[in-house]
């Protein structure tokens, strides 16, 4: 008699400075799965595979495309092996479909935004909390004025994209650690 394991994906998206990683660190701690950025990937490929064309300055058409292919491979093959997390703005409530195929339907998906964000609050939370890897650190005020107006705009079209697809939508802009937990519940104790 053969034992068959189960094995469950868990993906991240949403806009940068939504907490997606502060999602997949809690459940890599707090329950032991194994899990990556799509930041990450990117800095590997950059570093270790230059002619495959993904680094940051990359088109940020061309590098969803490229990072989707490399997410399907993960998919695939962490569905057999492990339960593990991804996180990263490349993954798209509109590739549902796709995700589910490619994890055999063994996919838990959630979408995190700031579309109800103060552009004015928002951009004084990143000053004054910049995460472990901070790539606004360079940015004036000017231009950080611009990414997160963006950043709420996506976070607001991600939105509408999760009620179109049936994908979970977290906002983030306020009570920022009770909706990570309230996301991290959904994800790995709802059915």
């Amino acid at each position: 008699m053969k034992i068959q394991f189960i094995y469950m994906i868990y993906l991240i998206g949403g806009t940068g400075r939504s907490g997606k990683s502060t999602l997949r660190k809690l459940l890599c701690q707090k329950y032991g799965i194994s899990g990556i950025s799509t930041d990450r990937i990117v800095q590997m490929f950059a570093v270790a595979l230059p002619d495959f064309g993904l680094n940051f300055e990359t088109d940020w058409q061309v590098g969803f495309d490229k990072m989707h292919e490399l997410i399907k491979a993960l998919l695939t093959h962490c569905a057999e092996t492990e339960d593990f997390v991804i996180e990263g703005w490349q993954i798209s409530p509109s590739q549902i479909k796709v995700y589910q195929e490619y994890s055999r339907n063994n996919l838990k998906i959630c979408i995190l935004g700031c579309g109800e964000a103060d552009w004015k609050k928002k951009m004084l939370d990143i000053r004054g909390n910049p995460s472990y890897n901070e790539w606004t650190d360079e940015y004036d005020d000017l231009k950080l004025e611009e990414l997160v107006k963006e950043l709420i705009l996506t976070s607001q079209k991600h939105k509408k994209e999760c009620e179109e697809f049936g994908v979970q939508y977290f906002e983030t802009s306020e009570n920022f650690v009770e909706n990570i937990k309230k996301a991290a519940d959904y994800l790995v104790n709802s059915e």
